[in-house]
């Protein structure tokens, strides 16, 4: 199942964390349960963080800088959140939403959200004497109900292998984690020391990995692991959701196996959906909570590249707190479960109970999860289980059922088993190896590029040209008047949908668009695989009379275009309002595909609820032009998809370049050009890809435009500053020169800070034998050239002249000085000089 984002977020958070000798007083719990009340109520009247918002950049940007509303201003977010193409913008507190609003509409960016709140998923219990007098009474009965111990035979981990623990940090000092730290990140101070301030981290990932038969304290499930705290969450437990989408690249990038987390919310942000998607993609197991309140799982858990994990009680029950769903993966061990916590200065104990204490015991689903992602560390340890595909294959494969026989919604696949997760042969789970494409596309917009067309086909609506498409989520199959190559394959039909596709292999009742994959996708998404996405939305051609579908053959052999048409459809979330107009173009012998749009009528009709691009390659690869983006599309706009040979340089239309890149290697894409450094490290394979603007703005008053500006960027994105830094280059004209008032001396290039919005002047030299502007940069970006303005009129010998003397009486002394020189210019002729 592939999500689709959502923008609401409701923030469940209760904490019930006992010291484990110690029996409070009921007037203390019941105090204690009202301050967690109350602390809850308060989280959830600020569900997001004041003042902030997070943007996704478009992959390519339009021909001018975004656009930000007065009052906005973009700020540092770090190479994580860079890796994402994701960005923060500061607005004033208060109008986070109002500033949502105005931001969407400008449609230069793919998504826009509230930097919005996570928490720890820990139960509250309703009664204040929960639980047992003795709380130690059962020990640790939860890796006892795992068959922990028989699977301590075959293995207790590995040092090689470091479980990220994304959550409020680590009490560093805890001898139950001594040796066994791996450097993390604080992202809630931004330093290197993770210190746990809340006390849930630590109780977390003691459960996962803390040291055993070391006659102390309790056993985790791994007992070598490196443990990598990564503090994303406040000392109140609570955290935004920017810092976990920057720890999850911060573990991934450094070597994260597996990531706990357990922590959650019951709506997705695009971001964090990107965040655990890029770790997935990337070869690290994810273990998350499934939330507390009894309803749907939780995000992250809910997605299906996470392992979701519910809670189980001491008798074996699937707990009446722990949410449950179609995307339940399996339960373990999730009340009063014992584990540690910090020595001192934790929130929970230091300032409410005034204890200093070791171990405790909590209770939820956040408890259930490390038990998983402990056993997910043991299996990363062994050769045979180096795909997350195969660890998630072996927890939920080896399960003792519980409930209905098979999968359920209440309990998932059953309860957790490790050593017969350990026994499990995952020869059988082959996770889906890429295949390169045998051919790959740029894509160009109208309203990006200045010379790619919108050409609308006129077409025949007569019966012959009608497509047999009728009801809701109708589709039907047709023959093409010739061969298209689409993706490197040969295809003699195709089917269109109603729902604003086309599909090269036959599937077309598919409603609930998707996200496409980006092109280093480790694992393809479900059907459909091969298609063609104008506008992929849940459509209803039922809701209109006006309701069309045309296809017609124009031109002759061998440059024909099939053009496939849909004609006052309505989306169906806003059936009586919206009417959409656009068409397909298939270009026989160039195999190009064009979308192209006539009428884009009411509420959602700019794409803000649908996915524009292309998928091929069995779903492996594909250009994802929008996904629920605002302002996506416009009437009269055309999208161009260029197909080329994969690894051989080309050239797009005017707009961009896109070729390999190594060390060494120069381009030319006039009039700019690039030369890296020999010596520059540079991931393999690396692509270089170059647009050309005539303008972007804001260009400073005080220079004068050329009209000629570049977008230099290199995917993946090396990390700045580049060492050594790349030369940026411009071949001037006689034109440019004009401007410049005749010399190449007052011309240079420039760099835009897309942080501050300003340009940035660079250090030019001039190489008039080449005609050539050169400037060394340190990171990529868009670059333009530009020339010293030239005054109006020659300028004036001497002082400037007080901005209170009248003009008239400045004429007059300039004819002064002007004749005094001239007359001491004459009594010098023929002396020595």
């Amino acid at each position: 199942m592939r999500l689709r984002a959502l923008v609401a977020l409701a923030v469940i958070l209760g904490l019930a964390l006992w010291p484990a000798h110690t029996r409070p007083a009921q007037a203390q719990v019941s105090a204690r349960l009202e301050q967690l009340r109350g602390r809850s109520l308060a989280a959830q009247e600020v569900p997001f963080k004041p003042g902030e918002l997070v943007v996704g950049l478009l992959e390519s940007p339009p021909a001018q800088t975004p656009r930000l509303p007065q009052g906005a201003q973009l700020q540092p977010s770090g190479p994580e959140l860079t890796a994402l193409q994701v960005a923060l913008v500061s607005v004033p507190a208060g109008m986070e939403l109002s500033y949502q609003a105005e931001l969407r509409k400008t449609g230069d960016y793919l998504f826009v959200e509230p930097n919005y709140r996570v928490d720890a998923l820990d139960t509250l219990p309703n009664d204040p004497l929960w639980g047992p007098n003795d709380y130690t009474g059962r020990g640790q009965w939860g890796p006892v109900m795992l068959h922990a111990p028989a699977a301590w035979d075959v293995t207790t981990g590995s040092e090689k292998t470091i479980l990220a623990i994304l959550d409020s940090g680590l009490d560093t000092s805890h001898p139950e984690f001594a040796g066994r730290i791996f450097p993390g990140y604080d992202y809630v101070q931004n330093d290197s020391t993770p210190q746990d301030a809340c006390g849930h981290g630590t109780h977390v990932a003691g459960i996962a990995a803390a040291n055993t038969d070391n006659q102390r304290g309790i056993a985790g499930i791994n007992w070598h692991a490196r443990i990598m705290p990564v503090r994303v969450l406040d000392r109140h437990c609570s955290g935004w959701m920017s810092d976990v989408a920057k720890g999850l690249v911060l573990a991934v990038d450094k070597g994260a196996r597996v990531i706990n987390l357990s922590l959650g919310s019951s709506s997705t942000s695009r971001l964090l959906e990107y965040a655990t998607y890029y770790a997935y993609q990337r070869g690290t197991a994810l273990v998350a909570a499934a939330g507390n309140s009894g309803g749907p799982v939780l995000y992250p858990a809910r997605y299906p590249w996470v392992l979701a994990v519910g809670a189980v009680t001491p008798t074996g029950s699937v707990a009446s707190f722990s949410n449950t769903g179609p995307e339940l993966d399996l339960v373990a061990p999730g009340q009063e479960v014992l584990s540690t916590i910090p020595f001192e200065g934790s929130f929970y104990f230091q300032s409410v109970f005034g204890l200093k204490n070791r171990y405790g015991l909590l209770t939820g689903t956040s408890m259930a999860a490390p038990h998983a992602s402990g056993a997910a560390a043991l299996l990363a340890g062994l050769p045979q289980f180096n795909h997350p595909d195969k660890i998630y294959a072996a927890l939920t494969g080896s399960t003792q059922d519980l409930g209905d026989p098979g999968f359920d919604q209440r309990s998932g696949w059953g309860l957790l088993q490790i050593d017969a997760a350990l026994a499990f042969d995952p020869g059988g789970i082959i996770p889906p190896v890429p295949p390169l494409p045998l051919v790959e596309y740029d894509a160009l917009s109208s309203t990006r590029c200045q010379n790619i067309p919108y050409a609308w086909r006129e077409i025949g609506h007569s019966n012959a040209n009608i497509l047999p498409i009728f009801g809701n989520d109708g589709y039907t199959t047709t023959s093409l008047p010739f061969i298209f190559n689409y993706g490197g394959q040969p295809f003699n039909a195709v089917t269109v949908s109603a729902n604003g596709y086309l599909d090269f292999q036959w599937q077309g009742d598919h409603k609930e668009n998707f996200l496409i994959p980006v092109p280093d996708a480790g694992s393809p998404y479900q059907s459909p695989n091969w298609f063609l996405a104008p506008f992929w939305d849940d459509l209803n051609p039922s809701a209109s009379p006006d309701s069309r579908f045309y296809a017609d053959t124009l031109g002759t052999a061998p440059n024909r275009e099939y053009v496939i048409e849909w004609v006052n459809i309505p989306i169906q979330a806003n059936n009586q309002s919206t009417r959409l107009t656009f068409q397909v173009v298939l270009a026989e012998t160039s195999g190009e595909i064009a979308f192209q749009y006539q009428s884009l009528k009411g509420a959602g009709s700019d794409g803000s609820s649908a996915t524009i691009g292309i998928e091929y390659n069995d779903g492996y690869t594909g250009i994802q032009y929008a996904y629920d983006q605002v302002g996506a599309v416009k009437p009269g706009q055309a999208i161009h998809f260029y197909p080329h040979t994969p690894g051989i340089p080309r050239t797009t239309p005017g707009c961009q370049m896109a070729t390999p890149a190594h060390p060494g290697d120069s381009f030319n894409f006039g009039p700019f050009c690039l030369n890296l450094p020999v010596d520059l490290p540079l991931p393999d394979p690396a692509t270089l890809r170059m647009s050309l603007f005539k303008s972007f703005p804001p260009t400073p008053a005080r220079w004068t435009s050329l009209g000629h500006f570049a977008e230099i960027t290199l995917s993946p994105i090396p990390q700045a500053p580049l060492d050594p830094p790349v030369v940026v280059c411009y071949i001037y004209t006689a034109n440019d020169l004009l401007k410049a008032g005749g010399s190449p001396d007052n011309l240079f290039l420039a760099v835009y800070d897309s942080e501050t919005n300003f340009w940035e002047k660079l250090s030019t030299a001039v190489e008039t034998s080449t005609h050539r502007l050169t400037a060394p940069v340190t990171h990529f970006s868009v670059f333009g050239v530009f020339a010293n303005p030239q005054p109006s009129r020659p300028p004036v010998t001497g002082a400037p002249f007080a901005p209170w003397i009248p003009q008239a009486v400045a004429g007059i002394m300039v004819g002064l000085l002007a004749g005094i020189n001239l007359w001491a210019a004459w009594k010098r002729r023929g002396q020595p000089s």
